[in-house]
């Protein structure tokens, strides 16, 4: 008995007053088993033969709703053989994907949305917005709300959160512009991930899609930046040791380096870049003041208090990549009226993030050049201002 194809539909009432059907159907005659598409499964019939089953999904929608976009404007209402037809067919699409897009066209309710949709999904939702044109940023309040619902679960305190899932979410808080969450993911990665930081993709996607490159660089310059910060907090005490002239200062710098040497945190040339910032610092954290040598007021050295000042200094740094920082420094890096967007005032002056100099310094993404220049400029004017001023501007990095 040869196999029967069985076509199988599943109904989303989109609009209320609705005047276009559009059938969402796997790529090509018939999906293979297991694609990622819940497009396909198969059952059996009673002799025990296998029947394909060809999952179609069917959303009822109001045609004046999508012709405001200009793909289907141009489908729609232009040539092709789908004008004036009641009914369109797509393939290849994620279904619910495109469900959540009609759902935000139409303004309608989004609710079964949030549970239904993993990273994955928000992977898929980016990609119907590359394919069909639509605005990301239209999508953006449903994200927020996303991402508010999961907020909890992706960074709950105490627990052991999925990076991966962290680098998987870089991709759709940069494309929603959604600034609360790019910023905390980016923070994340930046202390949390160990070796080189990359975005990941979800395993059953196989879009072409990416951040742009320099924000994945970017984001690990920050992550040296870190390291650097906590090697210089911890070498101050080796310094301060080199120079003294006490007869204790050798067996005191050789005690302080062998404490740091037995955390595993040091020396940071070797471990930083195989450990996360977060790593070094709860590996530095076991450090104490124990059977440390002799020492008068010129040799002594407060270990563990050396550690807690480095681990404030590395913590309160950096508050992730700012979206707006990004977006405005890619518009306008060769005109100086961007640079009013910190002039004098507030690093974050416009933003919708609260954050510091070092977040500013790195979502730069325009030329390196004209951020030296400004930077250069604004450090005379404030030596005019205040007086001179030796580690401002990150000039000194």
């Amino acid at each position: 008995m040869a196999n029967d194809t069985v076509e199988m539909s599943e109904h989303h009432q989109i609009a209320s007053n609705t005047d276009l059907t559009i059938h969402i159907l796997p790529e090509g005659p018939r999906p293979k088993k297991g694609a990622a598409q819940d497009a396909a499964a198969d059952i059996q019939d009673a002799a025990g033969k296998k029947k394909v089953v060809i999952h179609e999904v069917i959303f009822h929608v109001e045609k004046a709703v999508l012709v405001r976009t200009e793909y289907f404007r141009v489908l729609l209402q232009g040539r092709f053989r789908e004008a004036g037809q009641p009914s369109v067919t797509l393939r290849g699409d994620d279904a619910h994907a495109v469900g959540v897009w009609f759902r935000i066209l139409h303004e309608t309710d989004l609710e079964e949305t949030y549970a239904a949709t993993t990273i994955g999904k928000l992977w898929e939702v980016v990609a119907v917005a590359k394919k069909y044109g639509f605005e990301p940023t239209q999508a953006r309040s449903w994200f927020t709300e996303w991402y508010k619902r999961n907020e909890s679960r992706l960074f709950s305190p105490g627990s052991r959160y999925d990076i991966n899932n962290l680098r998987m979410l870089l991709l759709p808080g940069y494309v929603f512009d959604e600034s609360t969450a790019f910023l905390q993911v980016t923070k994340t990665l930046a202390y949390n991930f160990d070796g080189h930081i990359t975005e990941a993709r979800p395993t059953d996607v196989r879009r072409d899609l990416h951040v742009p490159a320099n924000f994945i660089q970017q984001l690990n310059a920050a992550k040296g930046r870190l390291r650097n910060i906590l090697h210089k907090e911890l070498y101050l005490p080796i310094r301060k040791l080199l120079m003294a002239s006490c007869g204790h200062k050798e067996h005191m710098l050789f005690a302080y380096e062998k404490k740091l040497f037995a955390s595993g945190a040091w020396p940071l040339e070797q471990t930083g870049h195989r450990n996360s910032i977060r790593g070094l610092l709860q590996k530095l954290k076991t450090v104490d003041n124990d059977d440390m040598p002799e020492s008068c007021q010129g040799c002594a050295v407060n270990v563990s208090g050396v550690i807690c000042e480095a681990a404030k200094e590395v913590n309160d740094y950096f508050d992730g990549l700012c979206l707006d920082c990004i977006n405005v420094s890619k518009l306008r890096d060769n005109d100086d009226d961007y640079w009013h967007h910190a002039s004098m005032g507030p690093w974050d002056l416009e933003c919708r993030v609260d954050h510091g100099e070092p977040t500013w310094y790195f979502s730069f993404m325009g030329r390196r050049e004209h951020m030296t220049a400004w930077l250069k400029k604004r450090r005379v004017r404030r030596q005019q201002l205040r007086g001179w001023d030796t580690a401002y501007g990150g000039l000194d990095w």
